[in-house]
């Protein structure tokens, strides 16, 4: 989650490791690619993209697999517009996959019984107090995404 693409002001506010916007669009797009196939389902938790819609687009498709977003708090365009831009699929709200896990944008303030809560927005803030929490966004899983299957060893090992 929390991309922030041509976001500077995240670079400077999250410390990230990149010295410009170009730098961190760069190598976070080629972190992506690096790991994530062409027939791979990802879900981006929300805050993709600072760019105008033209930008974000060349973007967008250039991420390798099936993408689908959950909005952001910094996600304003309509759904319609970011299906345009190239995800499959669009959530104004947090969404259930598996019948396990709930994906959503910020962390939900209360029990979700047995489902367990990937969310991002914190950033390098997270709220792991559970073993039904975990944040994915990028500062905490070295600018690179992560799997769920490495989000289930990261849970049970705690």
């Amino acid at each position: 989650s929390d991309f922030h693409f041509g976001h500077a002001n995240c670079i400077t506010y999250c410390s990230r490791p990149f010295s410009n916007t170009s730098e961190m669009n760069t190598s976070l797009i080629k972190s992506y690619n690096k790991l994530v196939s062409n027939e791979d389902i990802v879900y981006i938790l929300g805050d993709i993209s600072f760019l105008n819609t033209k930008s974000t687009t060349e973007i967008i498709k250039s991420l390798n697999g099936y993408k689908f977003l959950i909005k952001g708090n910094h996600d304003p365009k309509s759904n319609t517009a970011y299906r345009k831009m190239g995800f499959m699929e669009v959530y104004d709200k947090p969404i259930i996959i598996k019948d396990r896990y709930i994906l959503s944008h910020e962390p939900i303030p209360y029990n979700v019984g047995d489902l367990i809560n990937i969310y991002g927005h914190m950033h390098d803030k997270a709220i792991n107090d559970s073993v039904n929490r975990f944040c994915c966004c990028l500062e905490l899983t070295n600018y690179k995404p992560i799997s769920l299957e490495d989000i289930e060893d990261y849970l049970y090992r705690v």
